[in-house]
């Protein structure tokens, strides 16, 4: 994919050009405008993909997700997939993006180095580098609840022609200075919410604010697609009128040499638009400073995800169960080690620390694998008579050679 051939300067001189002069605008009044029936209905108020089956234009978004789950980095391959202007240019190498539109990608956790080291690995994956990019970087967030802030940045967006502003992440700024508001309560979160939207929706720009998931979600719903009732704050999930959620499909293993990360990623708006999809993003890992890292990432349906996920699921469960096995034929293959010449079915269980069904079950699979046999326990009563009894012994009747022989209980 080859990007545009467009300097910078032109692109904003021709974005001033054809938008109006933006004049911060005075929140909290009430204006009385109103239109009539007819006008209303002659009016259209068409919807515009910024991605296609995942993002409108000129509705604000909560990109809302669980811990570690790539939203500072998804938030900067959407930039890049807006900001490139490759031909068929593609967000997580699926969705089409139609039109290329300037980001602001204002960060306030991640800091400078990383957000230039994620954001050039996905450079090199859409094949295009930063210097062609339509997106302006910021690394200070403006505290949302102050007025004169709200008002600088939306001068700011309008000055540079902005079309996108993605603010990363929401606990930072939006109630910053303001103590007396409490993020529980609805009737203050809801206003401040809606006065960040109308200043980047006033300014030109669509706003997409990050955030994240209530700390301790329903142990039930873990590795499951997460829903808009686990944003954290009251109010923003009833703010949000197009969303992207993004939560954990299995557990992350730190040792794996692919970094692979296993995510849901759930969308929809009030547009009408809605979608479920499995995210693989592998990231590699960093061995000193010649480690590389990259960026690659595959999409999969929901159903497909679903089903890699129930037999991952199985393949853990039946490799758990055949761990568990070994670990007690193993063990009743050291007690049987101890009587030579056998023994019943209920000492044998009873050492092992298992139920006598349990104990038979083990021991069948010792006789199958010809590592036990069945036998007669002779037993010598008080009165010097002897009795059988069925039990087991070892084959050979000798302690097995056990490379890792487990101690009592």
């Amino acid at each position: 994919m080859v990007p545009l051939q467009i300097g910078r300067e032109e692109v904003l001189a021709q974005l001033r050009a054809n938008s109006r002069t933006v004049q911060p605008s005075e929140r909290g009044g009430f204006v009385g405008e109103f239109i009539t029936s007819a006008e209303f209905d002659r009016t259209e108020y068409p919807f515009e993909w910024l991605v296609e089956d995942v993002m409108v234009e000129g509705q604000p978004a909560i990109w809302g997700g669980e811990k570690k789950t790539h939203k500072t980095s998804i938030a900067i391959e959407l930039a890049v997939a807006l900001g490139s202007g490759a031909e068929d240019s593609r967000f997580l190498t699926r969705f089409n993006v139609p039109n290329r539109k300037r980001v602001l990608l204002m960060s306030g956790e991640s800091g400078e180095a990383t957000i230039q080291e994620t954001s050039r690995r996905i450079c090199r994956a859409h094949n295009v580098t930063m210097s062609d990019l339509w997106v302006d970087w910021g690394f200070h967030l403006p505290k949302l609840a102050n007025d004169k802030d709200l008002k600088t940045l939306e001068r700011v967006i309008g000055d540079h022609g902005e079309q996108v502003v993605i603010i990363d992440p929401l606990y930072l700024c939006l109630l910053a200075g303001k103590p007396e508001f409490q993020a529980q309560n609805f009737y203050h979160t809801g206003p401040l919410l809606g006065d960040v939207s109308r200043a980047c929706l006033a300014a030109g720009a669509t706003p997409i604010l990050i955030h994240h998931a209530v700390k301790n979600r329903n142990p039930k719903e873990a590795y499951k697609p997460m829903e808009l009732g686990d944003l954290s704050y009251s109010g923003v999930a009833e703010f949000a009128r197009q969303w992207i959620l993004l939560s954990h499909r299995s557990r992350f293993d730190p040792n794996d040499p692919l970094g692979l990360h296993r995510l849901w990623m759930n969308v929809g708006g009030s547009a009408g638009f809605h979608g479920l999809w499995g995210i693989d993003i592998v990231e590699g890992q960093r061995y000193g400073d010649s480690g590389v890292r990259r960026w690659r990432v595959t999409v999969t349906s929901a159903e497909s995800a679903e089903r890699e996920r129930s037999e991952a699921t199985s393949r853990r469960r039946e490799n758990d169960a055949n761990d568990r096995d070994a670990r007690d034929e193993a063990r009743m293959l050291e007690v049987l080690g101890r009587y030579p010449d056998g023994e019943v079915l209920t000492t044998l269980a009873t050492a092992v620390n298992v139920s006598n069904a349990k104990g038979r079950a083990v021991l069948d699979r010792l006789v199958a694998l010809r590592r036990a046999e069945n036998c007669q326990v002779i037993r010598t009563n008080q009165n010097g008579s002897q009795s059988s009894r069925p039990g087991y012994r070892s084959v050979g009747g000798a302690t097995p050679d056990l490379e890792h022989p487990i101690e009592d209980e």
